[in-house]
């Protein structure tokens, strides 16, 4: 039920967006056909859901507007890492909810009386054990998290650096223009009179 909520969220969502606003982002989206293609062919199993993965890759896309093919590889990047990270989530559910089954007989034998937080509690600990499910689990899911990081920061680096650079440029009747900054006026030092010579002010001729 929690991922079928999950999907439907991500529809509504989508169904939302009215697309790339900037000339840029437009251009982008003309090439998302054959990204989309290429990265849901090796990040995305046959048992998960292709559309949903376009949808989270639109959303990242609509929402940093990347230009050019370095800022698309970031976002691609971003978003195959938070698709992968919420795979390692579902598995983990995944098996802590087999383990609960497992143990369900052992449990009644041993117990009279148990709530669903001590056999959830069995059901770690016994994971945690006798199989290293969970660390490798712990150790992927830190992967994904280091690569999504890596890649924001380097987006919005470059995303910042070519923001600068075009608020640099004026548009002018006669095509972009530099914008230099004003710089105060340097004074002129004033002379020192040589040795001997005494220093008057000038005196305006009558």
């Amino acid at each position: 039920m929690s991922s079928l909520r999950k999907s439907q969220a991500a529809r509504v969502n989508g169904a939302k967006s009215h697309g790339p606003k900037t000339a840029e982002g437009k251009k982008i989206s003309s090439l998302n056909a054959v990204r989309h293609g290429l990265t849901a062919g090796t990040a995305v199993l046959r048992n998960e859901s292709p559309e949903l993965f376009r949808l989270v890759f639109d959303s990242y896309i609509e929402h940093f507007q990347p230009v050019g093919h370095v800022e698309l590889d970031l976002v691609e990047e971003m978003a195959v890492a938070k698709w992968r990270q919420r795979r390692m989530w579902g598995i983990e559910s995944a098996q802590i909810d087999l383990q609960l089954d497992r143990q369900e007989e052992q449990i009644k034998k041993e117990f009279e009386r148990t709530d669903e937080v001590t056999k959830t509690s069995i059901a770690f600990q016994t994971l945690g054990d006798k199989s290293n499910v969970l660390m490798l689990m712990h150790r992927y899911e830190t992967r994904m998290c280091r690569i999504y990081d890596r890649a924001l920061k380097s987006l919005l680096l470059i995303q910042q650096l070519r923001k600068s650079e075009n608020e640099s440029v004026r548009s002018t009747p006669s095509g972009p223009q530099l914008v230099v900054r004003n710089e105060p006026t340097k004074l002129e030092r004033p002379s020192v009179p040589a040795a001997g010579q005494s220093r008057s002010p000038d005196i305006p001729k009558k």
